[in-house]
Formats: C-alpha cells, structure tokens, sequence
C-alpha cells in the first residue's frame, strides 16, 4: 500500500485547520458565506453646535500649625468658610467635592523661631456650576477668601449624553435613506444589515480666560467634540475691582460617524 505523498497530507492538515477556524469561529464563517452577496456600503455623519452651559473649578486651601491636628483643623475650617460663601451664591453642596488631601511635616516653609508652621494641610476643592452666570462671582468669591490655585475652569454640557444619543440615532436614519436612495436608483432594495461600526474621539482645545486662570473643555462620550467661536461672557467682579473676568464660553460641537453595510436585494 503506498504512503500518502507529503504534499497531500500538509493540504488536509491545512484544510482541516480551516475547517476547524470556521466552525470555532461564527464570525468567520459568515463573511466566508457572503462574499458573493451584493452588498452597499454607506457612512452619514451629523453634528451638532451646543453652548456650553456647565462649568468646574477647583481651588486650594493651606493649613499650618505647631502640630497635625492643628494644620489639618486650620485648613478645615477655611475650607468650610469658603464653602459658606459659595452657599450663599445658591451653589448646591452636591456639586462640591474634595478633589485632593495632603497633610504632614512641612519641610520646606518652616518658620524660623516658631514651631506655628511646623506642619501643612492642603485640600483641593472642585466645584461645578450648571449657571454660568455664577461662574464669575464664584471664582471671585473664593479668590479673595484667600484661596491658592484657583482655576483650571472645565467647561462641558449637562445633557451631553443625551444629546449624543440623539445624534447616534440620526446618524444611522440618515446611513439607512442615504443607503435606500442609492438602492432604488440601481433598481434593487436593502436588506439586512452585515455590518455596523460606530467613530468618533475627542478633541480639545483651549480658550482664552481674562484673570490670569486657565481654561479647556471636556466631553463624557464616544464622539467628536470640539468647540467653535466662543462667547463673551464677563461680569464686573467688585466694587473694589471693577475691572472685569471675562470667559469666554465656547460652542461645543459634537459629531458622529456611522458606517453601515447593508445586504442588497433584487426589487
């Protein structure tokens, strides 16, 4: 009985390693099965240009006593002061959170013939404002309450999701009449859908923010956001500052992508 020749044993290894992919793998099996349907592929791409209407800042507070308790009881209280006065401009306490907390020996600002600065406590604060109108008066407000750092002003939307959810849905509306119109024209019909694929990534970019603070924008989402020209926005800070903080609000745009392959049948 003659021995089967290598080439041919090495072809039914190879086909039953295929064989085996194919079955293992459903997804593989079903592009194998279409390759001769006829088929179109369309993308649609919306966007739409929304003020931004939310903002957040975050500010820091120093505590320094002879002990740690007294350095962490100082910072405590300023921050609490503080937080008193962004009451009083009605910015609800679940918008305030402790963003950072660091307290120990104070090894680089020690006073010479005391021990009051003997230790340090810093807390970082972040607030978030869903008026913008208060943004101003709080950022004011919390600078001279004698806060450090105060800045790094964020600003987003408060429905973003929502309204991303909105745009994902007219994205594929518009992918299925664009794929229909092109359909009817070549005398067939669209069937059912092989493929979806959803893009989109984040794109930031800063602004300018008179007063010396800084600022950017964020999104929450999958999808392109980005802002266009911004808005003027100042309030007079004081009495005794009458010069003006100015932000500029910017125009968050959001976009999605939707690519679709429909299976194409004959009318």
């Amino acid at each position: 009985m003659s021995q089967p020749h290598t080439g041919d044993v090495m072809f039914r290894i190879i086909t039953i390693h295929v064989l085996a992919l194919v079955a293992a793998c459903p997804a593989v099996s079903h592009l194998i099965s279409d390759t001769s349907e006829p088929v179109i592929e369309v993308m649609a791409s919306v966007d739409k240009r929304i003020l931004a209407d939310r903002a957040e800042f975050r500010f820091s507070v120093d505590g320094y006593g002879s002990t740690l308790a007294m350095s962490v009881d100082q910072a405590r209280s300023a921050t609490d002061s503080i937080l008193r006065e962004l009451d009083s401009l009605g910015i609800d306490r679940a918008q305030i959170s402790t963003l950072y907390y660091r307290s120990g020996e104070n090894r680089g600002d020690k006073a010479f013939l005391s021990s009051s600065r003997d230790f340090n406590t810093r807390v970082t604060t972040l607030v978030v404002i869903d008026s913008l109108e208060l943004l101003t008066r709080a950022v004011t407000l919390v600078s001279s309450a004698g806060a450090q750092d105060v800045g790094h002003v964020v600003f987003s939307l408060r429905n973003e999701t929502d309204s991303l959810r909105n745009l994902h849905k007219r994205a594929a509306q518009e992918a299925r009449s664009k794929a229909d119109d092109i359909a009817g024209a070549l005398g067939a019909r669209v069937g059912r859908i092989i493929f979806v694929d959803q893009t989109g990534n984040r794109s930031l970019r800063e602004a300018t923010l008179y007063g010396g603070f800084g600022a950017n924008y964020s999104n929450a989402m999958s999808g392109t956001v980005s802002y266009t020209t911004p808005t003027p926005f100042a309030i007079s800070v004081s009495d005794a500052h009458p010069a003006s903080v100015m932000f500029n609000i910017p125009e968050i745009q959001l976009t999605t992508k939707v690519f679709v392959r429909f299976a194409l049948v004959e009318s």
